[in-house]
């Protein structure tokens, strides 16, 4: 075992700065662990209160009765001096803390002389003990596999998503959906908003791994890339960037990483305002955004531009088999929708717009109402509002089995006299688990709230759902970037 794995399964936390005051971020840290479902001891220290949420707590680090890999702080940045003495006792006697993690802010991202000697106040007591340091000014780590969640995030990742209108065949009940996906962000707000976006979907998702690193003071992105790296269960990685001094060292681990895993990056500091931005927030360089675009797109990595596109190539790589090839057909319910997206399609090379062969335009001809049309546009079929739930789904399995075809966009606005229990059910029964074309379907499904059930039933059953037209088209376009990618190792 690594130093790291006490980080994600831990035996024994200390939450030092614990409260049973819930305006204090150190009552959040013991609330989510217990929410959590933690099945170790948690050990809330404060010197005032000898129970914390019910749980006994302790004036000390030395007085903790029992193991304890992790270490939480959550106390006021000036009393670091006198926690990392209370740590040298604690590790004289029992020597068993192996990470802290710093959620404290007010170390070196202050640039003055007295957050850089508290932060070296940190590091030195550590590196003395061999304990790894995650932060400081950081939220901390969620495993949704080992029940740990040390952030202070109110109400973040539950077990189970609020209940609401509910998808026939979806208990009311919703237990999150575990697809792989693993995130390491230097904002501790970004990434507990992206957790929030996941879990707030049709069908809520949990993200298998959760690492905010803030100011890296030790622990950076190459430790946990290469702990996702060797976790089976990590199917595609994402990654909020500020800035990282190591930048060839962090793109030749994403070149390893990317031979069998997707790496999706959204790198901040793009502009000169946004690079002094990202200094002060976690005392990191930017960096020229220009030359980390091209290392990192040359090891394979998918840079995005927005927390939405970030979220939905996740979604996408997670979900989605990789395109066997580039053409592309738009098959769109609404007019408006389908030429918006094909616009979209406009802004990536990668998208080859293609026909159906003249077999699957034939077929299209006897299965779509007499209004519907086809062939005015490369690659672009409107199947007509008239179309029914059969003829939806008709027009899917026709798309999917042209061997014209690679990928496939579908657009659709669901009228008042389209059944959305019928439709869930005959594009789960055609697609769920895998169409055997083994080609991808983007299905947006519009607009909002009026079509979340057909949505969250379809997720239910282990499929994708876009909210946009641009949220599905930016996906395509980003995995066959990475398809082309894999094909030329």
């Amino acid at each position: 075992m690594s130093v790291l794995d006490a980080l994600f399964q831990p035996t024994g936390v200390a939450v030092l700065g614990a409260s049973n005051n819930p305006d204090k971020a150190g009552y959040y840290v013991v609330k989510n662990l217990r929410d959590m479902g933690y099945p170790g001891e948690i050990y809330p220290v404060n010197l005032r209160e000898s129970q914390i949420q019910g749980l006994a707590s302790y004036p000390n680090l030395v007085a903790i009765p029992g193991m304890c890999q992790l270490l939480v702080l959550i106390m006021p940045a000036e009393a670091i001096y006198s926690v990392m003495a209370d740590l040298a006792a604690r590790m004289e006697q029992q020597g068993d803390i192996k990470v802290i993690v710093c959620a404290a802010s007010g170390f070196a991202e202050l640039e003055n002389e007295e957050g850089f000697r508290r932060q070296e106040c940190l590091l030195e007591t550590a590196r003395h003990w061999g304990i790894r340091v995650v932060g400081p000014n950081c939220i901390g780590v969620i495993d949704q596999e080992n029940k740990v969640n040390t952030t202070f995030v109110d109400n973040g990742l539950p077990l189970h998503a609020p209940t609401g209108e509910q998808a026939p065949g979806v208990p009311s009940t919703q237990e999150l959906r575990p697809l792989g996906i693993s995130l390491v962000s230097q904002s501790g707000s970004v990434a507990a908003m992206l957790l929030m976006l996941t879990a707030s979907l049709p069908q809520p998702v949990m993200l298998r791994k959760f690492c905010s690193i803030g100011n890296m003071a030790d622990v950076d992105f190459i430790d946990i890339l290469e702990h996702y790296e060797q976790d089976e269960g990590t199917k595609v990685i994402g990654i909020y960037l500020e800035g990282y001094s190591q930048g060839r060292k962090l793109a030749e681990t994403l070149g390893r990483i990317t031979v069998t895993k997707p790496v999706v990056v959204l790198k901040v500091g793009r502009s000169e305002a946004g690079a002094k931005a990202a200094a002060s927030h976690t005392g990191s360089l930017a960096g020229s955004y220009a030359v980390y675009e091209a290392a990192l797109r040359q090891k394979g990595a998918t840079l995005v531009h927005s927390m939405r596109e970030l979220v939905y190539t996740l979604l996408a790589f997670a979900c989605l088999p990789l395109p066997p090839g580039r053409n592309s057909f738009i098959m769109t319910q609404t007019g408006g929708m389908g030429i918006f997206a094909t616009d979209e399609t406009g802004k990536y090379p990668q998208i080859n717009l293609a026909n159906l062969t003249s077999e699957g335009e034939a077929r299209l001809r006897s299965a779509m109402p007499p209004m519907a049309t086809w062939g005015r546009a490369v690659g672009y079929a409107d199947i007509s509002v008239a179309a029914s739930v059969k003829q939806h789904a008709a027009a899917v399995e026709i798309a999917l089995n042209d061997a014209a075809i690679d990928n496939l966009v579908f657009l659709t606005v669901l009228p008042s006299f389209i059944s959305q229990e019928e439709l869930g059910i005959a594009w789960a029964h055609l697609l769920a688990p895998a169409h055997p074309s083994g080609k991808p379907v983007y299905m947006v499904i519009l607009a909002g709230g009026y079509v979340k059930q057909v949505r969250r039933f379809l997720e239910s059953q282990g499929l994708l759902t876009f909210e946009m037209p641009e949220d599905a088209v930016t996906a395509l376009a980003h995995m066959l970037g990475y398809a082309e990618y894999r094909r030329g190792l």
